[in-house]
């Protein structure tokens, strides 16, 4: 089992739980605590976050995007001070602390930096340095900024597939790889080595995490990835996050019908065969 994201108390994923409830579980108390005491006295939320064990993440960075419009905007001239090639705005306003943040009035971004359960003191530094330059512009540190050599770029739709059914997945490429429309990055296959999905691409994006475990259970995630022009779906809002934890513009895929929606990993819609439901399912990164 996954278990490395939720507490030993309860099971809960604390970044899956906000607003949280005194009358909940231990995980549920804990993010009601953190409204109350927390987010009551900040004016300004940065979470500095990373992938999961499993997974392979390129750096990006989150935005709020379900908020009034002038935090919306805050929000995201913070993202753009990170040091990282993309910006995505996500539409969730509850589960995780940064979305349920912002419909409290607070502009926050997510860092995403690291993965695969490692470390190293160059993504720690480049992190602190985000941190430190987000600061500086909002007013709370006074010193020259550090050298920021890419502003990040809004991605506008991002799409979150998850496995149909338990499996092996092979993926064929890499955290940060672009990739052309029809192009198949990924397999899963049974215990006795059948195909029994094909991810392949709806259109040329940019992969911006994905599972590198073998072993993967049913409905959880495989691949995530971004792109800026129009959505094959004809979505129309702007893009959600991992978040899964994580649902604007994004879709999540899976063997046959289109979900719009927040979905276990970050904001997924699900895409199979053209149907398109609407869901609120919850679900990050």
């Amino acid at each position: 089992a996954r278990t490395v994201s939720v507490s030993r108390e309860d099971g809960k994923n604390l970044n899956r739980v906000f607003p949280g409830s005194m009358d909940g579980t231990f995980t549920d108390k804990l993010a009601y605590f953190m409204e109350k005491e927390l987010f009551s006295r900040i004016d300004y939320y940065i979470d500095v976050h990373n992938g999961d064990w499993f997974e392979d993440l390129t750096p990006f960075i989150y935005s709020v995007g379900n908020a009034a419009p002038e935090v919306v905007a805050k929000a995201e001239a913070m993202a753009r001070k990170a040091d990282v090639p993309f910006y995505v705005k996500s539409g969730i306003g509850s589960g995780g602390a940064y979305n349920y943040a912002g419909t409290l009035g607070i502009p926050s971004v997510l860092i995403e930096r690291g993965c695969k359960g490692q470390w190293s003191g160059e993504e720690a530094e480049a992190s602190g340095k985000d941190v430190r330059n987000i600061l500086r512009y909002l007013g709370v540190l006074t010193t020259e900024p550090e050298t920021q050599r890419q502003v990040p770029v809004h991605m506008h739709h991002v799409h979150y597939v998850d496995s149909v059914r338990e499996g092996c997945w092979h993926p064929f490429k890499k955290a940060g790889d672009a990739v052309r429309k029809d192009e198949v990055v990924g397999i899963l296959k049974d215990y006795f080595g059948n195909v029994i999905e094909e991810v392949r691409m709806r259109e040329d994006a940019t992969i911006l995490y994905q599972t590198i475990s073998y072993s993967v259970p049913a409905n959880s995630p495989l691949i995530a990835y971004g792109h800026y022009g129009e959505c094959v779906d004809d979505l129309e809002e702007e893009a959600a996050d991992h978040v899964p934890d994580d649902c604007m513009d994004h879709s999540h895929e899976t063997n046959g019908t289109l979900f719009h929606g927040a979905h276990f990993h970050g904001e997924y819609g699900v895409h199979t065969h053209g149907e398109i439901q609407q869901t609120a399912t919850e679900n990050d990164k």
